[in-house]
Formats: C-alpha cells, sequence, structure tokens
C-alpha cells in the first residue's frame, strides 16, 4: 500500500505513480476522484496535495483534448474542472485550448 503522507512517500512509489500516472488517469473526471480522494483520506486541502502530484496533475490537464476536457467539466461535482485549472494552471499548448480553458473557468 501506498503511503499517503508526502514524507512517508517512498522515492519507488513516486517513481511507479509518475510512469504511470497517465495511463491510471485517461480522463478528467478521473484526475478529479485522484485529488478528491486524497483530500478525503487525509483531511488536507486540494490546494495541499504533495508537489509532485501537483506537477502530474498539471501536466495531464495539458494533455487532455478538447473533447474530454468539454465533456468532462464536472459542473455538478464538489471539485469541479474549473478549480483544477484555476489551482493547477496548465499551460495550454495552442490558442484553441486558451479559449478552452478560458470557457471552462468562465462557464461558457
Amino acid at each position: 500500500m501506498i503511503a499517503l503522507d508526502q514524507d512517508k512517500i517512498t522515492n519507488d512509489c513516486k517513481e511507479i505513480i509518475k510512469s504511470n500516472f497517465n495511463k491510471w488517469i485517461s480522463r478528467p473526471d478521473m484526475l478529479a476522484d485522484v485529488i478528491w480522494t486524497y483530500s478525503y483520506i487525509t483531511g488536507a486541502k486540494i490546494s495541499q496535495i504533495p508537489t509532485f502530484l501537483k506537477t502530474l496533475a498539471k501536466k495531464r490537464l495539458e494533455s487532455f483534448d478538447k473533447k474530454s476536457l468539454v465533456k468532462h467539466r464536472l459542473e455538478n461535482r464538489e471539485i469541479k474542472l474549473k478549480d483544477l485549472i484555476k489551482l493547477y494552471r496548465p499551460k495550454p499548448a495552442t490558442i484553441e485550448m486558451v479559449k478552452v480553458f478560458k470557457e471552462i473557468i468562465e462557464g461558457k
């Protein structure tokens, strides 16, 4: 079992998570579920997840395509896609993705 405390996560566990994160998280709602679960189990706010998980979440948000982001806005969830975008500040690769992120944040 992987420890949930950042100080207790071994380098081996971090490497396993890093190398498989994109395989495990194939949709934005799955990313939100991981963040929410960590927050719920540890009692931490979503802004207090370990740095390496923040980095992975940011990179994963950057890699989603327009279709999956628009489809999984998570408007009826405790953690919405716009919350993740605001918190982790992914860098859009194209002008089109800039527009998509902006529309999601503005709720259009």
